[in-house]
């Protein structure tokens, strides 16, 4: 004979009723059947799990450690059969989502707890990444959906999308900037500002976004400073080391020693979209799908 999880369950019985016979009716089993199995495990560890009279049974040092461990042993395996179940389902696992400074700085922050209110058990990893980058590791099944700078346009058709979000631009200054006096700003305001920018390649999509709005007008703004995130966009132009152009997201207002002015010669918006492969999505990446198309029904992109 082997140890199983039978043996687990019979002592875990025996011992919290401490008595052999309601434990035997406890499991439906017959009481000799119950007894037997405790022998033999006291025999097979060559300890006294039980020590037995004619009127009471009672746990021996040895027995009730024994207790604690087939408790827990028997806890872990219901545990591993509800998560293959749930997994089974989708309700459990883990998903790969892409994401870009936009998305991680506004959107993100709202659909990620309220997805994981839902579905608690689905682990979420974020990678931020650019454009290009995050539609290559799509197409190799590093990603299991993407929220990519853009629309759509110019995707495989076998590629589903959702747009997130459309945000106006916006001009970034420090408090104390003179060009705070106005409520409004246009492009030509900016024409003898300093510019920061996030740099190539990881801003690669907005930075020609922006070039195309300066074309249009033939501008041609003074970069002297280029970071790599968001928050470094932030903080320098809070120093007051220059201004940028950045969408209207509403995280930059909340910055200490930041001002927002809207930029209402361009008509032109940032937008955000959900990408996916629907044939090698996951469950539980069907489900995060599902539920950023139903966040963005409720809560329309423009």
């Amino acid at each position: 004979m082997s140890w199983d999880l039978r043996h687990a369950r019979i002592f875990i019985a025996v011992a919290e009723e401490l008595h052999f016979s309601r434990a035997a009716q406890k499991l439906h089993l017959a009481q000799s059947a119950v007894s037997r199995t405790v022998r033999w495990m006291e025999q097979d560890l060559k300890v006294t799990l039980l020590n037995r009279s004619t009127r009471n049974v009672a746990l021996t040092s040895e027995g009730a450690l024994l207790l604690d461990e087939c408790r827990q042993i028997v806890a872990q395996f219901e545990r591993s059969i509800k998560r293959t179940r749930s997994i089974a389902t989708g309700f459990a696992g883990e998903i790969d989502v892409g994401c870009n400074d936009f998305s991680f700085l506004a959107e993100l922050p709202v659909i990620v707890p309220l997805f994981r209110r839902r579905f608690p058990d689905i682990t979420m990893r974020l990678h931020e990444g650019e454009r290009s980058q995050q539609l290559d590791d799509l197409s190799t099944g590093k990603l299991d959906i993407a929220f990519i700078m853009g629309p759509a346009d110019q995707l495989n058709n076998s590629i589903k999308t959702v747009t997130t979000a459309k945000y106006p631009l916006t001009v970034l200054i420090k408090k104390n900037h003179p060009l705070t006096k106005r409520k409004t700003l246009k492009i030509r305001d900016l024409a003898d500002e300093s510019f920061i920018f996030g740099s190539r390649p990881g801003w690669n999509t907005y930075r020609r976004f922006i070039e195309t709005l300066f074309d249009d007008i033939q501008f041609v703004p003074r970069i002297t400073q280029e970071v790599y995130g968001s928050i470094g966009i932030f903080g320098l132009v809070a120093s007051g080391l220059g201004v940028s152009i950045y969408p209207d997201c509403r995280v930059p207002i909340q910055y200490q020693n930041l001002a927002v002015r809207p930029l209402v010669d361009v008509e032109r918006q940032v937008e955000t979209t959900a990408v996916w492969y629907p044939k090698t999505l996951t469950r539980a990446a069907s489900h995060f799908v599902s539920f950023v198309q139903e966040y963005c029904a409720s809560v329309p992109a423009a």
